[in-house]
């Protein structure tokens, strides 16, 4: 019982983190970012759009480093937290259902360093039938692999607004 509320709870945080993400509504202006750093953002745009077109198993597989460091740790409001490690990531096959979260992502703070990067966002996820929201603080640990930049190491941190 245990174990499948706290699958539910990670199937429900992604639904509400990830979904709904399209190039349309994210219009983030890049202008104050140099090559680099616009280069970071694009990858979390892009794989944020990828969330509701394909399972998290081929998501990580896509935007994703996989190794023995690979982790992405999640700190609900309710309690509810989490980390789940590369096999763990990889044993997901779910696939969100599209079009009933809206993703406004702002404030990112982007750090290039050689082949390493991290990247800081605030996150609100709006539930279309109800307008419920959910705040988030994320950062994200991205290394340059022959060339392309993969998420490392993601930790999300749901919080209330003042």
């Amino acid at each position: 019982m245990k174990k499948k509320l706290w699958v539910l709870a990670l199937f429900t945080l992604h639904v509400m983190i990830l979904l709904g993400q399209n190039k349309e509504d994210s219009k983030i202006s890049t202008q104050q970012y140099s090559p680099e750093e616009k280069a970071v953002i694009q990858v979390i745009l892009d794989e944020t759009e990828d969330y509701t077109k394909m399972s998290f198993a081929d998501l990580a597989r896509k935007y994703w480093i996989l190794d023995d460091k690979t982790y992405m740790c999640v700190a609900h409001l309710d309690g509810i937290n989490f980390m789940q490690y590369k096999d763990e990531l990889l044993a997901r096959n779910e696939i969100a259902p599209a079009d009933q979260v809206k993703v406004e992502k702002s404030n990112f703070n982007v750090l290039v360093n050689g082949n390493m990067a991290t990247i800081y966002h605030n996150q609100v996820v709006t539930i279309l039938e109800t307008g419920d929201k959910s705040y988030s603080h994320e950062i994200r640990i991205l290394e340059r692999v022959d060339g392309v930049w993969k998420i490392h190491c993601s930790t999300v941190v749901q919080y209330l607004p003042h």
